[in-house]
Parts: C-alpha cells; sequence; structure tokens
C-alpha cells in the first residue's frame, strides 16, 4: 500500500458556483443541486445568489431602468409602476391597515 491518501479535495466556492449555476441553466431544482453537491440544502443558499447571477446574468439597463419623467400635467394615466403611484399606494395601505 502506498502511504498517499485517497479522499478527494475540497471543492472552492467559486467551483460550486459555477456547478449550481450549470445546474440553474439545466433546470434542476435545490434537492438535486444539495444531493449533487452533497451539503444540505439549506447550505446551497450560501451560494445561490452569486450562481443565479452568472447563471443569468441581467443588463445594466434592465438592472437599473430610468424614472418615468413627468413634465407639466395632462389629462394621461401615469405609466405603469410609477414610482409616485405606488409610494402613495403604500402609504396609504401602511395609513389605514391598523383600521381594518
Amino acid at each position: 500500500m502506498s502511504g498517499k491518501s485517497t479522499t478527494p479535495r475540497k471543492r472552492t466556492q467559486q467551483e460550486s458556483i459555477r456547478l449550481i449555476a450549470s445546474m440553474l441553466k439545466q433546470g434542476a431544482t435545490k434537492e438535486q443541486m444539495a444531493k449533487y453537491l452533497n451539503v444540505k440544502v439549506s447550505s446551497l443558499s450560501n451560494w445561490m445568489s452569486p450562481a443565479r447571477k452568472l447563471a443569468f446574468p441581467v443588463s445594466q439597463a434592465a438592472e437599473n431602468p430610468a424614472p418615468h419623467i413627468i413634465t407639466g400635467r395632462s389629462s394621461e394615466p401615469l405609466p405603469h409602476m410609477n414610482t409616485i403611484a405606488i409610494n402613495a399606494m403604500w402609504k396609504g395601505l401602511e395609513r389605514w391597515r391598523n383600521f381594518a
């Protein structure tokens, strides 16, 4: 017998992230990924965010959409998901939530 150990070397974090990213692209479930990587499902959360960014890159324009610029008054409705309208709705919901 030789004195060498046959234990496999530990994966680096970047290797794990690349493996998870490729599995995300293939549509694998968290349970399948955990079994393949020999870790608990709860441990996957350490690598999921960077793996998603690697698997599904988002363009700069989509990441930071330009705000709608409203100049003057018009009779037209505000654009869908307008920041002013959304903030007003949330403020109203927060104000009246205790009265329901």
